[in-house]
This record gives structure tokens, sequence and C-alpha cells, in this order.
């Protein structure tokens, strides 16, 4: 791994924290060793598997994924990658334009790339995919915990391959996450992601999900479950098709006190023949401010 690819005025001050914020390990798919230490950039480790064990929960550890294949990740990595220490960030190195190389996919049929599970975890800066995943997201959470104040920012999922989700929040993607400035697929001509680009499924209050960009998903946005105050904010959804609710929908029983505005959802160059707007929550509760179709400022069904 060559030292120039990393920017260096950031590499940087990472080395310079102080031992009581944390360590950062290094990750190379391609030619780290997982029996280094990964705290020198020149002695990376492989997996990120071996990055995250190494690091200490609630201290803010940080690790950096310099150089991976999304084709070809290690064979030694174990999918889905379970981000358990709390406060941990996982992040890629955008120094090379938007996606750079770094970056993985799951290799196994129908297995997420990442399932959190733990609270105050972060992800950003990276190409995320699945290899033919029919049951689960890119990013899962926990069946059975809700961890709180999930981050995930400025990535990528599924310009390869396809999945059921984007983003499965399960129990596991609890409340206050927020997901922003995310790119969903590629474009409208694929599917990218069978069910949902971004399903919130369960305990969701005070998330904030914001600046995506979705293209190739059954629903862009799917809201369920315990989902209380959420605010949908200025979202771009390429719709796959030209159906009701493909840009978002709010299931009945779910979505009490949300807030969609601004976000913006269209199909074609022509009219959309049907509301991409879909609330079936049917008590008024949710509040919907300026959400386009096409040109148009649209109410939802």
């Amino acid at each position: 791994m060559s030292l120039d690819r990393v920017n260096q005025p950031t590499l940087e001050l990472l080395l310079q924290r102080p031992a009581a914020l944390g360590k950062v390990f290094f990750v190379d798919g391609t030619g780290g060793l997982d029996t280094q230490e990964g705290t020198d950039p020149a002695y990376p480790l492989l997996t990120m598997t071996a990055a995250i064990a190494k690091c200490t929960a609630g201290k803010g550890d940080i690790v950096i994924v310099l150089r991976n294949s999304p084709s070809a990740p290690p064979a030694t990595e174990t999918f889905p990658v379970a981000l358990n220490k709390a406060g941990m960030l996982l992040t890629g190195l955008y120094s090379r334009g938007l996606l750079s190389d770094s970056g993985f996919a799951a290799d196994a049929a129908d297995t997420a790339c990442l399932q959190v599970g733990a609270n105050y975890v972060t992800v950003e800066n990276l190409y995320l995919g699945c290899s033919g995943n029919s049951l689960t997201g890119v990013i899962d959470g926990d069946v059975a915990v809700a961890y709180w104040a999930f981050t995930v920012r400025n990535c990528m999922f599924n310009i390869q391959g396809s999945s059921k989700y984007g983003l499965s929040g399960v129990s596991g993607i609890g409340p206050y996450l927020l997901v922003e400035d995310n790119v969903f697929g590629r474009d409208k001509g694929t599917a990218w992601f069978t069910t949902a680009a971004i399903a919130i499924l369960d305990n969701a209050t005070g998330g904030i999900i914001r600046r995506n960009q979705v293209a190739g998903g059954a629903i862009g946005i799917y809201i369920d479950g315990r989902a209380v105050g959420i605010r949908i904010l200025d979202n771009d959804i390429q719709m796959y098709t030209d159906g009701a609710g493909v840009g978002i929908t709010i299931s009945a029983g779910s979505g009490q006190g949300c807030y969609i505005n601004r976000n913006h959802a269209s199909f074609g160059m022509g009219a959309d023949g049907q509301n991409p707007y879909l609330d079936q929550h049917g008590d008024d509760s949710n509040t919907w401010g300026l959400n386009w179709a096409q040109e148009a400022v649209q109410l939802p069904a």
C-alpha cells in the first residue's frame, strides 16, 4: 500500500490522537496481514474482522480501509462483518474521487455485508455490496436488540449485484439513526434492491434520513414498525417502476409523527402515472411538506 494514496493531513491527525480517544487500525484486503498490530498504515491488517476485534468499546476506535476489492474479499473475512464495538468508526479513504478502492462486498449468497451490533457505530466513505442477496440488507440490524444512534454517510450501496434491502433496519438499527449523503443503486433500469433501498422495520424513534440518492429499488424509502418521529428530508429517488408508493411508503400501523419534506421522486421523462408517496397510517399523524413527483408538488395517497 503506497502511503501517497492516504490523505496525509487527515492521517497525521488520526495518528496523533490521545490514547484516551482510542486507537486507529488500518486494513488492506489485498496486502495486509492479520498477524500484524495494524496501527501503522505501512503494516495493515488483512480483514475488518481482525481490526474490529482489536477495538475497545467506548474508546472511539477507528478502522480505516485503505484498500479492498469488493469482488474478491479475503478468504478469511467473516460476513456479515460484526460492528460490535460501541462508538467505533469504520471508514474508507475518499482521496481519489467518490468511490476510490475502499470497499467490500459479502461474497456468500444471502449474507449481509455489515451487521450493527453496538451503540454509536458509524460507517462512512465506503463502497458496500452483496452477492446474490435475496434475504437481507447490505447493512442489517441485529434481529433481537435495538442499538442506538447508528450512522451511515457518504457510502455507495450496490452498484454491482443486488440485495433485498440496501439498509435494513430490523431491531438492530434503532433509535436516533442518521442516514445521510449516500448513493443507493446506480440507475432505474435494474432492481438493485428488490424490496426497498432504505427499510426501517422497527424502532427508529427520532432518526433522520436525508440527502440520499436512490435508484432501482422496488421502494425507495420504506417505513414500518415502531418508527416514531423520523425526519425524511431532501432525498432524490429515481424510481424503478411507475407505481404507487415507490418513492416513499409509510405502512399501516407505523410511522407516527414523522416529517417528510423536500423529497423528489420520478420515474421517466413523462408525468408519473401513480402517486410515488403513500401514507397508510391513516390518522394524519405524519406531516407531509413539499414533496415532488416530477415537477409537481404531491400530497401522499
